[in-house]
């Protein structure tokens, strides 16, 4: 995560720049291969539906969370009556209620579109297919919850364009006299979260240490989602892992990277083979960087130690 925030992964363009290899392509798609393209930008990992599966692994978490929150039993909140006090008199102190959207009714449904299994309840007619939906036909209360996982620079970006996007469809529903609740929310690729997603939380009443715990669990599928897109960013075919609290290949033979590693299907156990990579590429660049400066004979890899 460190060497990704500062761009010190080996990407092609990193390596061109340290003059370890001749060229800075992508070798997907031939564009450069900085890391900001390879984890969001490459058009051959759009259309093999890559980022669509990280996209999907964080979903599935905060459609997790969301429907332990929506089944939680609610009951209505009555008015709040207004105490008068005599002149020289302070009111007494009285606790304020969490305010929460789903509140506004006690029996509501879900449906998240994971393998594009939403359908939109029957209010209106439309194409369109918010990632996570929550409704009350009782008290005809509609929540829409849309996630994008973008580059970190692109967050606002993104927020601004699914807001644009679903405005006119949230207009709609109110027409028809639905009180609705648009949250759009970006996690970004190497797992940071977004405000939006904070505030989303919060309007549905998960706050303190809960909701500091739900954004972790959601930034932390990104990021191990976005590891993994990076082990396989040579490989031009590609299947997704089935599980992504594990780093699980069907693909075929596992990358360069991982020479100690055999077999067509293999198990890369989270963070301590990760970072144990990282370290190696990292410490191979740095003994080759230097051997140049000193102009000593550097020997290769540095592969006989842990």
């Amino acid at each position: 995560m460190l060497r990704s925030v500062y761009d010190l992964l080996p990407s092609p363009s990193n390596l061109h720049r340290w003059g370890l290899q001749d060229h800075l392509k992508c070798q997907l798609c031939d564009k450069t291969g900085s890391m900001e393209h390879i984890l969001s930008s490459c058009t051959t990992s759009l259309t093999q539906d890559r980022y669509r599966w990280r996209h999907d692994s964080v979903l599935q978490e905060l459609a997790d969370k969301l429907e332990r929150e929506r089944t939680k039993n609610r009951t209505r909140q009555k008015p709040r009556m207004i105490q008068f006090v005599k002149e020289g008199q302070k009111a007494p102190k009285q606790s304020q209620p969490t305010n929460s959207v789903l509140d506004e009714s006690d029996k509501w449904e879900m449906s998240a579109d994971l393998k594009q299994k939403l359908v939109f309840p029957n209010i209106i007619q439309t194409t369109f297919r918010p990632d996570i939906v929550i409704w009350s036909d009782k008290d005809k209360c509609l929540v829409m919850v849309e996630l994008t996982v973008p580059w970190e620079s692109r967050c606002e970006e993104a927020y601004e364009r699914k807001k644009a996007k679903y405005s006119d469809m949230q207009e709609r529903c109110k027409q028809k006299g639905w009180r609705v609740w648009l949250f759009p929310v970006e996690v970004g690729a190497r797992g940071f979260p977004a405000q939006s997603l904070w505030k989303m939380f919060n309007a549905l009443g998960i706050n303190g240490a809960d909701r500091k715990r739900a954004v972790g669990t959601l930034s932390l599928a990104a990021e191990r989602a976005s590891s993994w897109l990076w082990m396989k960013r040579e490989e031009r075919s590609w299947k997704p892992t089935t599980n992504s609290k594990w780093l699980t290949t069907t693909a075929g033979p596992p990358p360069g990277e991982c020479p100690g590693i055999k077999g067509p299907k293999h198990l890369l156990i989270g963070e301590y083979q990760l970072k144990k990579l990282v370290v190696r590429a990292v410490h191979t660049v740095l003994l080759s960087l230097t051997a140049r400066e000193t102009g000593d004979i550097w020997e290769g890899p540095y592969d006989n130690q842990e």
